[in-house]
């Protein structure tokens, strides 16, 4: 069923609705698309990048011996951040003080035949899990900080809280992966001649889901910033920065307040939450 309205229905008017996409396979759409106008793929990947004096990037060197030039790169390495950080050497910004949450365990699993039609975020002890329903699979995982509990701890407290309603059964042969999560931005995103989006640029706690959200901001503003221009001035980089800078302080705002604003005391996670978060000052006033 789709959530838009037939023409005429007395209620076909705009609607708010979101969807549950599963990412590797929506991330395939926008490469078809791409190449399908001339975009060239190369899937290799990035071992070293040539810099000339003016300390610009001039070129990337994949795996394969291949040299690539480009006037402008975009750096979409994920955590690694191998163009932003590595080569240029960008400053990361933490968000430790204000989001604690550092790690996640993942556990994909067979769907039921029931699910309810939302993501479901449930607070456990040190950290929250999620329940999303996808065609193929449930998404679910439990995002947590590690200077409470270790990869194991976290591991049985998620197959503990899924197992009251999955069953232990459908666990059994469930594989967990262990993530590390880096929460913050870096000072600047766009640096010489290269522009950060995605993990590149910078991560914010997960609750809200908003990592499709910013990649998809980042690439609208530096389209809009570049016009159909192969040139761009230190202005428009400067703006940029600006944008995405407020941008993502805004977000890591909005999900400060979900943890700082409990009412929750009854682990060591939840009292420091509740009384040592640091408040930012946009926040504060």
């Amino acid at each position: 069923l789709s959530p838009i309205p037939p023409p005429g229905s007395p209620f076909a008017q705009p609607l708010k609705f979101a969807y549950h996409m599963t990412a590797l396979t929506f991330a395939d759409m926008p490469g078809e698309t791409a190449t399908a106008r001339g975009v060239q793929h190369h899937l290799d990947p990035v071992t070293e990048v040539d810099r000339p004096d003016n300390g610009d990037i001039a070129a990337v060197w994949t795996k394969g011996a291949k040299r690539l030039e480009a006037d402008l790169f975009i750096d979409c390495t994920g955590f690694r951040s191998m163009l932003l950080q590595q080569t240029l050497k960008v400053a990361f910004v933490p968000f430790g003080e204000n989001l604690f949450n550092d790690s996640a365990v993942v556990f994909p699993t067979p769907r039921p035949e029931q699910v309810a039609p939302q993501t479901v975020s449930t607070a456990l002890r040190n950290g929250w899990a999620w329940t999303i329903p996808l065609y193929n699979r449930l998404g679910t995982g439990y995002v947590y900080c590690s200077k409470y509990l270790s990869k194991d701890q976290a591991e049985q407290e998620l197959r503990t809280f899924l197992g009251k309603f999955l069953g232990q059964a459908r666990l059994e042969d469930a594989q967990a992966r262990h993530l590390g999560i880096r929460v913050g931005k870096h000072e600047r995103t766009w640096v010489k001649n290269c522009v950060g989006i995605g993990l590149s640029s910078g991560f914010i706690e997960p609750l809200e889901s908003t990592g499709l959200q910013i990649v998809q901001s980042e690439v609208d503003l530096l389209t809009q910033t570049l016009k159909g221009r192969n040139d761009y001035t230190v202005a428009d980089m400067a703006v940029y920065n600006a944008s995405i800078k407020k941008l993502l302080s805004v977000i890591r705002d909005f999900l400060v307040c979900h943890f700082a604003l409990t009412s929750r005391e009854d682990t060591p996670y939840w009292k420091d939450v509740k009384y040592t978060t640091k408040i930012s000052e946009s926040l504060m006033e």
